[in-house]
């Protein structure tokens, strides 16, 4: 649903930063089928998530 409203309103994608211990968030974002781009960094991925092209 948040990835619907914001391609309704011109958002191109994402970014998170989620806790290297989080594994249930990390497979939240894999679930959807989107490209996802991380960078580990202190612990902490840094997400980046562009919304593919319609």
């Amino acid at each position: 649903m948040l990835i619907r409203l914001a391609r309704e309103r011109g958002i191109k994608g994402f970014v998170a930063d989620i806790l290297f211990s989080n594994t249930g968030m990390m497979q939240v974002f894999q679930k959807r089928g989107l490209l996802v781009k991380a960078h580990l960094e202190g612990g902490v991925f840094n997400l980046v998530i562009p919304f593919a092209a319609e």
